[in-house]
């Protein structure tokens, strides 16, 4: 799997005269890259300029999104099930 870096540089060779915020939603568009990475990448890649007016946090939720990843935090909403411990009888399955 490649990097998110090396995708980006090579939709900002390919296309120089989009803005670095599209450039890298192309990039990590179903990836399935985990959110925690979409989001340092995001701050060492994408041009402030290129979302000014919009939430940083709004913009990282549509770009997990189009990632692929499964998302976590504040937005998720699970219940975790206690693991049940079957205990083995005498003789059952051993030899």
């Amino acid at each position: 799997m490649r990097t998110i870096e090396t995708r980006f540089a090579d939709m900002q060779r390919r296309r120089p005269m989009v803005s670095t915020l599209l450039n890298f939603g192309a990039a990590v568009k179903g990836g399935k890259f985990k959110p925690r990475m979409v989001s340092y990448w995001f701050n060492r890649l994408v041009e402030k300029d290129d979302f000014e007016g919009t939430p940083r946090r709004e913009i990282l939720k549509h770009v997990n999104a189009l990632s692929g990843s499964r998302p976590v935090g504040r937005d998720v909403k699970f219940r975790v099930r206690r693991a049940k411990v079957i205990k083995a009888t005498e003789g059952a399955g051993v030899g």
